[in-house]
């Protein structure tokens, strides 16, 4: 009885320290953290993304004619990911957008007001002539002036319609270059094009359809770069551990799937608008953190654990 009387006051003392803020600092878990150490971390789950990625995207229908990267590959921005034929029907409309027709039948117009002004005023001349010398009345020269004045009118029309067409056909081919490089241009348009990587990184994705002789649609995002180092970590932390970390501190990584590793990320961004706005319900706000990738040890969508440790 005076052995259990005893256990009872040991646990007693222990309870009342514990309340009071009287345990032993040097008191310790079962893995050697102290106790109030343990209860400062913050501790969430969060899954990796590229830093950065871009779409290559085939912009008109074509024949994949040739596939030359893989996925897992490191690319340079401009470097030549597939080669594409146009259809027959997208070269017919390419064809169409980029004929200097129009512009020859503008011109050609413009060539025979010019003539015709020329010979109003010929004529206008020699009937002045007569007119001078008496041998026609003044109102003789009335209509062969206002047919010249028509004329010319006609012509500016033309003349600023013309330059309007060569204007919009200039900056059509303009933005095509910009799609599809130097190989288009005035009445030029080529059979087979070239896709090219928007950006320095790995190809993180390929679509299924994309392969040699597969026909695919304009608009088709062939593929997927990104840049894999650094990765980022994308989690939801609450209220109250949000409030306590900051953009530069570091935290340490691990990841189920690569046992016996961990890394060190660093914290790089922490929005300040709630994921939800709701009054009943939790808040939670969006954080991103930095995790280096030198080695290419980690990938798009693996589920990871941060600590800090405060």
């Amino acid at each position: 009885m005076n052995n259990s009387l005893q256990f009872v006051g040991v646990v007693l003392l222990a309870a009342t320290l514990w309340m009071t803020g009287g345990l032993p600092a040097q008191a310790q878990d079962k893995n050697g953290s102290s106790l109030m150490q343990t209860a400062q971390d913050i501790v969430f789950q969060g899954k990796l993304y590229s830093s950065l990625t871009r779409d290559a995207s085939i912009l008109f229908d074509g024949e994949i004619e040739e596939l030359r990267v893989r996925p897992g590959q490191a690319v340079k921005r401009g470097e030549v990911l597939l080669t594409y034929r146009l259809t027959p029907e997208v070269m017919a409309s390419l064809r169409s957008r980029v004929s200097s027709s129009m512009i020859s039948e503008f011109e050609a117009r413009l060539a025979g007001l010019d003539a015709e002004a020329l010979s109003a005023r010929i004529k206008l001349k020699e009937l002045k002539s007569l007119q001078e010398g008496n041998f026609i009345p003044e109102g003789r020269l009335e209509e062969p002036r206002n047919a010249l004045a028509a004329l010319e009118a006609q012509r500016q029309a033309v003349e600023k319609a013309l330059s309007l067409k060569k204007r919009l056909l200039d900056d059509d081919i303009a933005q095509l270059k910009a799609l599809l490089g130097d190989v288009i241009g005035h009445d030029k348009v080529p059979t087979t094009v070239q896709l090219k990587a928007p950006i320095d990184g790995h190809v993180t994705t390929l679509a299924p359809t994309v392969r040699p002789n597969s026909l695919v649609r304009g608009g088709t995002v062939a593929m997927i770069v990104g840049v894999l180092d650094p990765m980022v970590v994308r989690a939801q932390v609450y209220e109250t551990e949000a409030l306590r970390i900051k953009p530069g501190d570091k935290a340490t990584m691990t990841l189920p799937s690569l046992p016996g590793k961990s890394f060190e990320v660093v914290l790089s961004r922490v929005n300040l608008t709630p994921l939800t706005q709701g009054i009943d319900q939790p808040t939670f706000y969006e954080v991103e953190l930095t995790a280096p990738n030198p080695e290419l040890l980690l990938r798009e969508g693996l589920k990871a654990q941060i600590a800090f440790t405060h």
